[in-house]
């Protein structure tokens, strides 16, 4: 697989008051990629004479098995290309010393990608696409007893679109057989908390 990948990104922090802080950021992403692969005889020509027997193919020792839709053989060769435009906003307010609370919301994405699979046919090296999350994150960050004491909290929603997985693609006369495949939608939510304290120099207890 060779990648190119071409980006842009711009940030801007923003001070709306000595205690609030409003952060707004974007990156457009230009993603090529180009696939060659296939899955072969191992050379000694026992696979390949196998494929022959069964699909009235014409394999080599040390040749491509992989199978076109018409039942022919050789390297399979495809290409993806994909635009994308991330971004990130949200807010901090600090309503005291050693105490932040924040609200951020952000949309990610991962790009597609080809499968690197043992494949019978060519249809199993079928790209996924790019996945994308559209991500609420609202949390607390404060500091007590005499500045010994991190407390973290946050709770956090993730709404997925096109999510990748390894799974199964139905093949005509193989059937279901491995790739990657998108999970048109998924979601996650949760909650997390942390807290560390230095009790004295050279002893940290977290949690």
């Amino acid at each position: 697989q060779a990648f190119d990948t071409t980006a842009a990104f711009a940030n801007i922090d923003f001070d709306v008051s000595p205690t609030v802080t409003v952060h707004a950021a974007a990156r457009y992403t230009d993603a090529n990629l180009d696939f060659k692969g296939c899955s072969g005889d191992p050379g000694h020509g026992t696979m390949a004479a196998a494929w022959n027997r069964v699909f009235g193919t014409a394999v080599q020792p040390g040749g491509c098995v992989t199978l076109s839709p018409t039942f022919t053989t050789g390297l399979v060769g495809k290409t993806l290309d994909e635009t994308n435009t991330s971004w990130r906003s949200g807010v901090d307010w600090k309503p005291m010393k050693d105490t932040l609370l924040y609200l951020n919301v952000s949309k990610g994405y991962k790009s597609g990608s080809f499968p690197i699979l043992s494949a019978s046919t060519s249809t199993q090296l079928n790209p996924v696409t790019q996945e994308s999350v559209l991500a609420y994150e609202a949390g607390f960050k404060l500091k007590t007893l005499a500045q010994t004491l991190q407390l973290n909290g946050a709770v956090f929603y993730y709404d997925y679109k096109d999510k990748q997985i390894r799974g199964r693609v139905v093949v005509p006369v193989f059937g279901p057989l491995e790739g990657l495949v998108n999970v048109p939608k998924s979601e996650m939510r949760g909650a997390e908390l942390q807290l560390n304290w230095v009790a004295f120099q050279g002893f940290t207890a977290n949690v």
